[in-house]
Parts: structure tokens; C-alpha cells; sequence
């Protein structure tokens, strides 16, 4: 059996990035974002401790260190919190001279290639805050993505890096069916680099999910015979910019995953706006035919007032995802360029990423926003049009009304007009034909009497011939 490959010092570095705050979200949900956070770190986190750490961030800046120390460990390790704007991010380092925890034996030479997997465990129970039922990937892993750093010196110059590197990677991989292809390396301070990305094949997926496929690994192999602490002093000069560089490409992939679902639901929101065309087609038919019906009208107004709300803020989240891409994007590309130009090191094959993620998810997003904007103008003409065609059928329907009731108000005073007329011309002559007699209320005399009855007579006449006219 082939002895397993020895290294000297192996450093392991775990970078988890959190959401602080993003788009539409209120104090409430940056508290939960600031607390899942910190659960992290910090184990029964209460409120008093969440609002001490709340101080320590400052929304305005672009860098904030927000914690640095070490944890309990039978290795070297520590904590090393960031934020980054509206992103957390935190940084999980495990190195040193492996102490066994049997036989509390350091062991100051080479080490066995299969310590990675411990320093890996340990990492991962810092972050659950437990040493039983551990597992590959954290469960508080971060809510934008994780990167993998190795940095180990070869302890046999005779050893092949690509090998190395392979046998590396297969102490940290959560599939054993994924097999990177080392064929492309890069220099990093006198290392080789090689770099593993397992890119989800599902993007409609759920987060969690995702997440699971989503699995970067760096790892640098420095050359034997260097000294370890200049090796161990050049990584943790550039940890800084490593980490912003890992944080840009993570956001990278989170903003175009969130485009994937807002794609998803425009496009449903598309079919549905169809489904009004012609339903309003239906109605056009109806008002051409002169049986058109208001409730239609209104319940297909309601009904485009609610998808030009969805898709409007569909559309807007789409656009901020958009420019999130382009900002990371070119944040990515600028601080490539300077750890290659601090460091001296040729970083070509991770500039891969950066043009592919230009050509694959800053175009996608782009023409997706240029194929849905148009969307929203068709949304408010066809709200526009249905509510100017409803007031119209509303007036018309409220001139009909108003013009019967007006004719009939009319009928009715002329009418009234005619039997009081009738009425006191009847009661006149009958007063001058029968003089009512001094003993005898006006109110029973003939003459009241018979004009009153001769008002009554034409309005029993004019309200029979208006009832049988709304027949």
C-alpha cells in the first residue's frame, strides 16, 4: 500500500459570507440576518450580546473588523470577523502543529495528508458549537457561500503538485463522485494554485439545496525547503484581499441564483398578462355588442392592478440583481489584479471565473431585464384602456338612470301640476254654482269635496298610463 502524502504545517482556512441587509428588508429582518450570523460564533447568543456586536458595524463603511480571536483547540485556530458593506463575512482558521488528543503529542515534523480531515472537523464544530454527529458541510453555513482555503508546504520536493493537490482535495470533498481536473495551476507567492469549483447544474433549486452543490476549494502548495513562518507571514498578508476576492465571486453566484427565481416568476406573470390580452379581447367583443358588464370590466381591472404590482416589483428586484452582478463583477476583477500585482503571482485561471460569469450571468440578466421591461408598459395600457372603458360604461349606464328617473320626475310634477289645476278650477265653479252655508266646515262642503275629486280623477288617469309605459 502506498504511504499517504506528508505535508508541513497544513493551514486550513474556512470563508463564510452572510447577507447583513439587502433589498426591501426591514430592522427586523437585518436583526435576524445579524443574529444567524453570529450564531456562529458565538454560542446562546442573547439579546444584550447581539446589541454590543450591532454596535460594532457601522452601515456606511465599506471594511469594518468586527471580532479577531482565537478559539479552544488542541491546534492553533481563531475567529476573524468582517463586514463588508451590506455582506458579513468570517473568516475560520485552523492551523499549527497538530497536538493528538490521546497522547497530547505534538508533532513538530512532517504530517500525514489526513490531518486535513481533522482540521476540517474542528473548523466545522466551531461553527455548530459541537463535537457529536459533525458533518461535511456546516449547518449554519453562510446565506451567500463558503470557500475551501488549503496552504501547505510540500514536504518532499519529489512529490508531484498536481497529485498533491488531488489528494488534498479528496480530504475536504462532501462528494466523492465529483472529480476536479487540476489541468489549469496559477502562482500565488511563490505557490502553486489550483482551484475547484463544483458549479450546480440546478439552479432553480432551493437555496439550501444549492448550496450543496455550489463547493469551492482553493488550495496553495508551497515549494519544501522554505521557511514556514515567511510562508505562514505572506498568506496572512493577503488573507484580507482573499477574503474580499471570495466574498465578490459568492455574491456573484447568490445574485444571479435570486435572477434564476425572478426570471422564473416574470415569465409565469408573462403568461398571465396573455390570459388579460384576451380576456380583454373578449370584453372588446362584448362592448362592440352592446352587452358589456360592468362587474367584468371591474374584475379584470382588479385583476391587472395585482400582476402590474407583482411584475413591477419582480422587475425591480431583477434590475437591482442585475447591477449587483456588474458591481461584484468588477470589484472581482479589480482585486485580482491587485494580488497579482502585490504578489507578484500569476492568478489567470481564476480570471476565468470573472469572464465567464460577464458572458454566462451579467448577459442573461441583462437581456432577461430587456425582454421583461416591456412588459409593464403592456400592463398600463391594458390597466389604461380597461378603466378608461369602464368609466364610460359607468357614465352611460349612470346617464340612463338619471334620464328615466328625470322623465318619470317630470311625468309625475306634470301630473301633480295637472290635477291641482283640475282641482281648482273644480272646487271654483262648484263654490260659485253651491255657496257653502255659514254652519258647515269649508272641508265637507260640495264644493271642496267635488275638487278634490276632480284632482284625483286625471292623477289615477296619468300614473295608469305611466305604469303601463314601463311595461
Amino acid at each position: 500500500m502506498a504511504k499517504p502524502p506528508q505535508l508541513i504545517y497544513p493551514t486550513l482556512d474556512l470563508f463564510i459570507y452572510d447577507l447583513r441587509e439587502s433589498l426591501g428588508q426591514d430592522a427586523s429582518q437585518n436583526n435576524c440576518n445579524r443574529r444567524q450570523f453570529w450564531q456562529k460564533i458565538v454560542e446562546n447568543l442573547d439579546e444584550a450580546q447581539l446589541a454590543e456586536l450591532e454596535a460594532l458595524e457601522n452601515p456606511e463603511a465599506d471594511y469594518v473588523q468586527l471580532i479577531g480571536e482565537p478559539f479552544e483547540s488542541p491546534l492553533d485556530g481563531y475567529y476573524y470577523a468582517l463586514q463588508f458593506g451590506d455582506t458579513y463575512a468570517l473568516q475560520v482558521n485552523c492551523a499549527g502543529e497538530y497536538k493528538d488528543a490521546y497522547t497530547h503529542q505534538r508533532n513538530e515534523g512532517t504530517q500525514n495528508i489526513q490531518n486535513l480531515e481533522k482540521l476540517k472537523q474542528i473548523i466545522i464544530s466551531k461553527i455548530n458549537h459541537t463535537l457529536d454527529n459533525i458533518e461535511i458541510i456546516p449547518k449554519r453555513q453562510g446565506t451567500i457561500g463558503q470557500t475551501w482555503l488549503i496552504s501547505v508546504q510540500i514536504a518532499d520536493s519529489n512529490q508531484d503538485p498536481k497529485h498533491l493537490a488531488q489528494a488534498c482535495y479528496e480530504q475536504l470533498t462532501p462528494n466523492p463522485n465529483w472529480k476536479p481536473d487540476f489541468k489549469e495551476q496559477g502562482r500565488l507567492l511563490g505557490s502553486r494554485i489550483y482551484e475547484y469549483w463544483h458549479s450546480p447544474a440546478n439552479w432553480s433549486q432551493e437555496w439550501e439545496e444549492f448550496c450543496q452543490d455550489n463547493y469551492h476549494i482553493v488550495i496553495c502548495l508551497f515549494p519544501a525547503g522554505k521557511n514556514i513562518a515567511e510562508i505562514r507571514q505572506k498568506i496572512e498578508d493577503i488573507y484580507l484581499d482573499l477574503t474580499r476576492l471570495f466574498c465578490y465571486r459568492h455574491k456573484i453566484i447568490w445574485a444571479y441564483w435570486q435572477s434564476r427565481r425572478l426570471s422564473a416568476e416574470l415569465k409565469n406573470h408573462s403568461a398571465e398578462i396573455k390570459n388579460l390580452m384576451v380576456q380583454f379581447r373578449d370584453l372588446h367583443q362584448e362592448i362592440q355588442s352592446k352587452a358589456v358588464n360592468l362587474n367584468n370590466l371591474e374584475t379584470a381591472l382588479s385583476y391587472s392592478w395585482q400582476n402590474l404590482s407583482n411584475y413591477a416589483v419582480n422587475l425591480n428586484e431583477l434590475e437591482f440583481y442585475t447591477k449587483t452582478i456588474k458591481l461584484n463583477l468588477e470589484n472581482y476583477r479589480k482585486r485580482l489584479q491587485k494580488l497579482e500585482r502585490d504578489s507578484n503571482s500569476y492568478l489567470n485561471f481564476l480570471g476565468n471565473f470573472s469572464e465567464f460569469a460577464d458572458e454566462k450571468y451579467l448577459q442573461q440578466v441583462e437581456t432577461d431585464c430587456e425582454n421583461f421591461r416591456p412588459g409593464v408598459a403592456l400592463l398600463e395600457n391594458l390597466i389604461t384602456t380597461i378603466g378608461g372603458l369602464s368609466k364610460i360604461e359607468q357614465i352611460k349606464s349612470d346617464s340612463f338612470r338619471d334620464s328615466k328617473a328625470s322623465r318619470t320626475l317630470n311625468k309625475t310634477v306634470n301630473v301633480a301640476a295637472i290635477a291641482l289645476f283640475t282641482s281648482l278650477i273644480s272646487g271654483r265653479i262648484l263654490i260659485e254654482q253651491f255657496p257653502p252655508t255659514p254652519d258647515i266646515l269649508f272641508v265637507f262642503t260640495p264644493a271642496f269635496l267635488g275638487g278634490i275629486g276632480a284632482g284625483l280623477i286625471p292623477i289615477a288617469i296619468a300614473f295608469t298610463v305611466l305604469a303601463f309605459q314601463k311595461r
